[in-house]
């Protein structure tokens, strides 16, 4: 809201002002647009947090609308993307592995090459992640996403930490 609000205000203003309108009703769309899509990202993590096998899950991490929680008491994690939300028992888990592409890369001497160079970068992060196999038809494999703008290393280490709890609630069920 508070996005919503300056986008307003900016509005407000250059139109009193007299300042260059188009300039001041394009920043006010953005601001706008991403002030809406920083919401419903938040809304839908709160959604997450807010259920009930989460609320008492040992672990859990959402981000970029993926999600999982994990319960050693239950002997089930529970696994989400945009498309779905479910519950696997331990034993229906089969593999999991996290894989991690450099999203670091040299500068473009042109836009053709931007365009390469920003390509690759989204195919990274989009490949990066924790993934998760298990015994079902529908999603055999899911993808649990991380915020790799924070750096690369930090990722890694949450990643790895998952690998860890895995070994220790799935693989010693």
């Amino acid at each position: 809201y508070l996005i919503i609000g300056i986008g307003l205000i900016v509005a407000f203003v250059s139109f009193f002002t007299g300042k260059d309108p188009v300039f001041w009703v394009v920043a006010c769309i953005l601001l706008a647009v991403f002030g809406s899509v920083r919401l419903k990202k938040q809304n839908s993590e709160n959604e997450f947090f807010s259920l009930p096998f989460v609320k008492t899950a040992d672990h859990k991490w959402c981000y970029d609308n993926t999600a999982i929680a994990i319960s050693k008491k239950e002997g089930k994690i529970l696994l989400g993307s945009p498309q779905k939300l479910k519950l696997y028992d331990f034993a229906e888990i089969r593999s999991w592995e996290y894989k991690l592409y450099p999203t670091v890369s040299t500068a473009a001497r042109n836009t053709g090459e931007l365009k390469q160079v920003v390509d690759k970068i989204q195919e990274n992060v989009a490949n990066s992640g924790f993934f998760v196999s298990v015994a079902d038809i529908d999603f055999p494999r899911w993808r649990i996403a991380f915020d790799l703008s924070k750096g690369q290393h930090l990722a890694e280490q949450e990643m790895l930490k998952w690998m860890e709890i895995f070994r220790q609630y799935v693989k010693n069920q």
